[in-house]
Parts: C-alpha cells; structure tokens; sequence
C-alpha cells in the first residue's frame, strides 16, 4: 500500500532526485570501479592512451612501451583486469567484435568497459581517416542483449550488462561533437546475473 499526497518526494523532487542520481554516478563511478578493482588485486588498464593516459593506469597502445597491437591477442590472463579504460580507441580498431571479445575475456566477473567514441549521429565518427570502425548509442545493444547478440554468435563469445548509455556533445576542431559514453559490466560464468539488459 503506498499513499500518495502532495508532498511525496515522487511527485515534489523526482525531476531533482533523477538529476542528481545521474550527476553523482558520473561523478564517482570512475574512483568507485578503480578503488573496487584495486582492492581485488585487479589490473586497471588504459587502452590506446599513449598521448593522455590516466593516472595510476597502465597503457595498451600500439605505440606504447611495450607496444601492444590491440587487434591482436591482448597481453593478459583472463578475468585478471578490473577496469579497462577506451576513451577515443574503439573506432581506431577494424573488428568491433573481436575488440569486444577481448573486453570481455580479460575483464573479472563483474568488471567494467568504459567507452567512449564518436558517434556516428555526428561528423566526429566519419572526420577521422584512421577510423576504422563506427558506433552509436544502438551498436552497444548486439553486446548487451540476448535478442541482439544471436545476430553476432558465435563469434561473439562475451556477456554484458549495460549500466550507463547516453550521447553528449564535446568540443572538437572548434565544434560539438556528439559522443557516446558506455559503461559495461563483464557478466562470467558462476557469476550471479544482475537484473537488467544482459545476454
């Protein structure tokens, strides 16, 4: 039984209470996964960030010390990475599956993909020459959802569960650039499943 009257918070402060859940999560869920894969013994690692890597981070670039071909086999064990970091990096990769199935093979059960591309709603996602691949907010659907992910199994291995998806504009050659931010939860086997979007 729930009672609703003129100053219940769902009808006063909803709008406000939406705003700041959304604007707390951006805020903290990086230091939160960081400090939850440190206290696991997890490796945190910052894919392609030669020019602008975060701290306390180790860097998988080509170009890197060690360098590290990202459309190859990328140099962990599986499950031993707690947080992989892929801001401006997907799009520069040919096989958006492969990079997906690696994502997933060397995250721990429960890990996060941090994500974030140009999206193909705007010219960022085309401007590049060294793009090789293209993303929207809907391509993150064939790797967080079962009805979706038929269509790229078997070659698709992984599972994910998506926690955050939005476009937002960022600033590029004097322009806004639509982006897309997208944070996914590595689901393992043995692994309870979270409810939710999940294969």
């Amino acid at each position: 039984l729930y009672r609703t009257h003129a100053r219940n918070s769902c009808q006063v402060w909803n709008g406000e209470v939406q705003r700041v859940t959304q604007e707390n999560y951006q805020r903290y869920i990086s230091p939160m996964v960081e400090r939850w894969a440190r206290d696991m013994g997890l490796r945190l690692i910052d894919l392609g960030a030669r020019f602008c890597p975060r701290t306390g981070y180790e860097v998988w670039d080509l170009h890197g010390q060690p360098p590290v071909d990202l459309e190859g086999w990328w140099p962990a064990r599986s499950g031993e990475v707690g947080v992989l970091r892929a801001v401006d990096i997907v799009e520069h990769l040919a096989n958006p599956i492969h990079t997906l199935n690696e994502a997933w093979r060397v995250l721990a059960a429960g890990g996060w993909l941090l994500i974030e591309v140009p999206s193909t709603d705007g010219r960022g996602a085309w401007q590049d020459p060294t793009h090789k691949s293209y993303w929207n907010e809907n391509s993150f659907a064939y790797y967080t959802r079962e009805e979706m992910a038929q269509y790229i199994r078997p070659e698709f291995e992984g599972k994910f569960q998506l926690a955050w998806l939005e476009t937002y504009e960022s600033p590029m050659l004097g322009s806004m650039v639509p982006y897309v931010r997208a944070h996914l939860i590595a689901i393992k086997p043995g692994m309870e499943r979270i409810p939710g979007e999940v294969c």
